[in-house]
């Protein structure tokens, strides 16, 4: 009687003793983890999961040692005697290893056990690195299942652009890739803090895509290094084509002598012609279209000297010409007044008077 007692003791133990989930969902590629309870006075039993339905077919996977933590391949086993529970990990869980698993806790006679399913669902991807960093993912995305596609777009300090990623299987669990581009977001130009806060760039802004022309202003006295700078791209990157931009102090203005300009006015008569002459005075950077009129003025007036020169020399010899020409004029009417006093003697030619 008592040993009848004594088993039904055991076969109560071995129902009651575990406790736990029935069923279990993972995606390929990631890790089952299994958590199971027993009653407070199993500290000092073995614990362990086996794999299989019936509990004599029922093949242990890992057994724990007491309160150390065990590995076995890709499972562990680690009993929390302060909690009363012992929690197995399996690592990259396959679509085969789905089956009826059991936590099993050893005792003499009869061992307690708990069965759960455990479902293996197909691979997922999700938003992680170096996507997580370089692409906006739908409102609420979560993951998306192996051989389908999820849409992105490059965030703001990547080249604008949207890609199509797809879901495969690696080495190392499943990826997302992009079916066509090897470099899908180029990054951009960054405004380099560094540079100081006195570089002002226009456009104003934080990124420059590739090939963008920048200008670079400083404040009044001081001068850039580079007026001008350019975003170029390098492979999947971008990067400035100086490596550093700064203000510098703007050198003294310098000093011009030019001449003063003294315009008189003398030609032949005395009264016409101009001439110049130059003194010395200084101009502080003197603007080049004052400068090039200076110069206009000089070669004006030199041209104008010298038409008004020309234009006297022809005025007076044409008075010379007609003064000559008037003495030929005179002598003629006096040459034809003293012979029409004198007597008819035949024919008067032209001549001094006979």
């Amino acid at each position: 009687m008592k040993q009848l007692l004594l088993w039904g003791s055991f076969c109560l133990a071995g129902v009651w003793s575990l406790s736990g989930p029935s069923q279990l969902e993972v995606r390929y590629g990631e890790a089952l983890t299994v958590t199971c309870g027993y009653y407070h006075g199993y500290w000092d039993y073995n614990k362990y999961l086996c794999r299989g339905e019936g509990r004599s077919s029922c093949n242990i996977l890992i057994m724990s040692e007491g309160p150390r933590k065990v590995t076995n391949g890709r499972l562990t086993i680690e009993d929390n005697r302060t909690l009363s529970s012992f929690t197995v990990t399996m690592a990259a869980m396959k679509p085969q290893d789905s089956d009826i698993y059991q936590c099993g806790i050893e005792f003499t006679g009869k061992d307690g056990m708990h069965p759960i399913r455990v479902t293996v669902l197909p691979g997922v991807c999700r938003a992680t690195d170096p996507w997580g960093q370089m692409v906006d993912f739908p409102e609420n995305f979560l993951f998306v299942e192996e051989k389908n596609h999820v849409t992105v777009s490059c965030r703001e300090q990547f080249v604008e652009k949207t890609l199509r990623l797809e879901c495969r299987q690696a080495a190392n669990g499943f990826l997302l890739f992009s079916p066509s581009d090897k470099t899908p977001c180029v990054e951009k130009c960054q405004r380099p803090e560094p540079w100081g806060p006195d570089v002002a760039l226009s456009p104003e802004q934080e990124y420059y895509g590739p090939d963008e022309w920048v200008k670079v202003s400083c404040p009044p006295g001081y001068g850039p290094n580079a007026p001008i700078i350019q975003c170029i791209k390098q492979q999947n990157t971008s990067g400035w084509n100086v490596t550093e931009v700064s203000c510098e102090p703007l050198p003294p203005p310098q000093s011009i002598h030019l001449a003063e300009l003294n315009l008189t006015s003398v030609n032949s008569t005395g009264t016409s012609c101009w001439s110049f002459s130059w003194a010395s005075l200084t101009f502080g950077l003197l603007p080049g279209i004052f400068l090039k009129l200076l110069i206009s003025i000089s070669v004006g007036g030199r041209l104008l000297c010298n038409m008004s020169r020309t234009g006297s020399a022809a005025e007076q010899g044409a008075r010379g010409k007609g003064e000559s020409d008037g003495a030929v004029s005179n002598e003629y009417r006096q040459g034809w007044r003293e012979k029409a006093d004198a007597p008819e003697e035949g024919i008067y030619e032209y001549g001094d008077p006979a």
